[in-house]
This record gives C-alpha cells, sequence and structure tokens, in this order.
C-alpha cells in the first residue's frame, strides 16, 4: 500500500511537471506569442518593417489612451519637421517617469521609429529618442517594448 502511495506522488508529480510545456506547444509556445503580437493594446500596432528616423522641434505634449477603459496612459509628443508635423507615440506614462530624460515643448528630438495610423492619422511609434546627448531607448531591435518582461529586454 505504501508502495502505491508513492508511485501515484512520482506519476503525478511527472505529469504536473511536462504539463505546462503541452498547454504552450500547440499555440507555438510563448515566444511564438511575444514576436507575433509585440506587446498589448497601442503597442501591437509597431511593425519593425516601418521604420524611419525624423528629427523636429517639440511643439506639444500629451497622453494617449493605450485601449479602451486602459488603466494607464501612453505619452505622446507632437513634432515639427521640415516636411510635416506628426504624432510620436513614446510608452506608457508609468515607464518614461522612471527614465532620466524628459521632454519640454522646444526640444529638438531625433527620433527612430515605426510608422503607425492610429485613430485614422500617421504617426510614429518611437523605438529611441535622443535629445542632445541624452538617448532614450524604448524597444529592442525586434520592437519589444523594454518595459515589458526580461526575456523581451534582449
Amino acid at each position: 500500500m505504501k508502495n502505491k502511495a508513492i508511485f501515484l506522488i512520482i506519476i503525478t508529480a511527472v505529469i504536473w511537471d511536462f504539463l505546462p510545456v503541452s498547454v504552450a506547444w500547440p499555440q507555438g509556445g510563448w515566444k511564438w506569442r511575444n514576436l507575433k503580437e509585440r506587446g498589448t493594446g497601442l503597442g501591437r500596432l509597431y511593425d519593425p518593417q516601418t521604420m524611419e528616423t525624423i528629427t523636429g522641434k517639440v511643439t506639444a505634449l500629451d497622453s494617449v489612451a493605450a485601449r479602451k477603459g486602459g488603466a494607464y496612459g501612453w505619452r505622446r509628443v507632437t513634432l515639427e519637421t521640415n516636411q510635416q508635423e506628426i504624432s510620436v507615440i513614446l510608452g506608457p506614462s508609468w515607464y518614461l517617469d522612471q527614465q532620466q530624460i524628459a521632454f519640454t515643448p522646444g526640444d529638438i528630438l531625433e527620433v527612430r521609429g515605426s510608422r503607425i495610423t492610429y485613430e485614422n492619422v500617421s504617426c510614429l511609434m518611437a523605438a529611441q529618442v535622443k535629445k542632445g546627448k541624452k538617448t532614450l531607448k524604448l524597444r529592442n531591435k525586434d520592437g519589444f517594448p523594454l518595459w515589458g518582461g526580461s526575456r523581451q529586454r534582449q
């Protein structure tokens, strides 16, 4: 009787160990899901295939909703370039509050980001922002937000 109980405990432990792997693999695993989504809400619009770099002067700062009913907003700056005025979506307010760089009207910024359409308007979702000698990195080379989990920071 004692041997049966030990055997059942071992079998249960082995099955329990393999259960999360078997659930994740049919969907392609966590890495596949994160590569497809590149974040949640507004962050899903980011597309590394549409990268460009612009330079301009900050004319306005505001916030946009990350998603309807979302708990936090994203910060946005409006840049005036030689060709156009364009909105640049930076990232979540809570993340930007923790950084060593702030933006004010009149600042000259160089922004590298993904051209997206948000609320039927063309804008840029920033991956990196340079202000003078300071650089604010927001996404890695694959487009993962640096405010995400540790496997996305590489």
